[in-house]
């Protein structure tokens, strides 16, 4: 189970450390801990010992990946500087050390420091599954596909798999577009890592890729049904048009719609599946909508299509003759 805190103990704890001055000023979040769990924690952080025990790491490793998780990046890179200044150097806080490092890879410096917390673990453990896992989203995030599937190849082998391993693995083959060995390696994932929406959607992507779309919108349904977006329900819709089951995609709009209802690409997506159901007045009707939203040259190009198949050729001129006054 992950744990978060509250708004107050993480100014607190930026405090405490002198990370931020006394008038840094924190967005609010919906983080909340347990009253016996916030005790325990605040216990922990302004100890001055700087002595833990096996459990107390533990508990603020998992503390530290949580807050990496959420984007409060600075607070979990405070916890585990106090742990390695605490001289707790243990994988779990190594390869939590090199998350706080991984925001921006593009970054050389952070990529470095990343890359060395992690093999640092790998020297102390070599069975670390999680830090050869997060050596190839490294990898896999800076275009180094071989190596990426080199590291995870090895974090699946460790005896004691982190949760992750497979899902990485199939992402990493999917880029190799070795399609089906990153289908058995999804299937790999939702049995292991289990049912959520990272591995329904990369199951998903990896379907859509092979051809199996309709497959491919049950997975992402799955998905949504885990943690709903309009992304999820924009990519069903998708892959229902692409196996050609029209009518149920345009049922599926309406759920898209129940998300973003003013949005101009869900009436622009409703309204392709109507022009290819020749049902062209009500593509219209969408078009005229998308357009009052967010007019486009390519709105006004697809409407001027709709006009020219119904006959209108003189509206059809006149919104060719607006797209290109927005192109100039």
């Amino acid at each position: 189970m992950f744990f978060g805190v509250g708004l107050t103990t993480r100014v607190l704890l930026l405090l405490a450390v002198g990370v931020v001055s006394s008038n840094a000023v924190f967005a609010s979040d919906d983080f909340a801990l347990a009253p016996v769990n916030e005790a325990r924690y605040k216990k922990l952080i302004f100890n001055h010992k700087n002595s833990y025990t096996p459990d107390d790491v533990y508990f603020l490793c998992i503390i530290g990946e949580d807050f990496r998780e959420n984007k409060h990046i600075a607070e979990a890179k405070v916890i585990f500087e106090k742990l390695r200044k605490a001289n707790c150097i243990t994988p779990d806080v190594l390869c939590g050390s090199a998350l706080t490092y991984m925001d921006d890879l593009d970054d050389t410096a952070d990529a470095d420091k990343a890359q060395n917390f992690l093999k640092q673990a790998i020297a102390l453990d070599k069975n670390c599954s999680k830090a050869y896992c997060r050596l190839a989203e490294i990898a896999l995030l800076q275009d180094r596909l071989e190596e990426a599937l080199a590291y995870v190849n090895q974090a699946v082998k460790c005896p004691v798999k982190y949760n992750s391993a497979f899902l990485v693995r199939a992402r990493v083959l999917s880029m190799l577009k070795r399609y089906d060995q990153a289908y058995k390696a999804a299937l790999d994932a939702e049995k292991y890592y289990g049912k959520n929406t990272s591995v329904f959607s990369t199951k998903a992507g990896i379907l859509e890729q092979m051809g199996r779309y309709a497959e491919a919108a049950e997975a992402f349904r799955q998905s949504d049904r885990c943690h709903s977006s309009d992304w999820a329900r924009h990519q069903i819709i998708n892959c229902l048009i692409k196996a050609g089951k029209l009518e149920e995609a345009l049922k599926e709009t309406a759920r898209l719609m129940a998300i973003v209802p003013n949005d101009p690409d869900a009436f622009r997506l409703r309204s392709s599946i109507y022009k290819q159901l020749k049902n062209y007045p009500a593509a219209l009707k969408d078009l005229d909508k998308v357009i009052a939203l967010e007019p486009s040259s390519i709105a006004y190009k697809e409407r001027a299509d709709l006009y020219a198949r119904m006959g209108n050729m003189e509206k059809s001129k006149a919104d060719l003759a607006a797209a290109r006054k927005i192109l100039e």
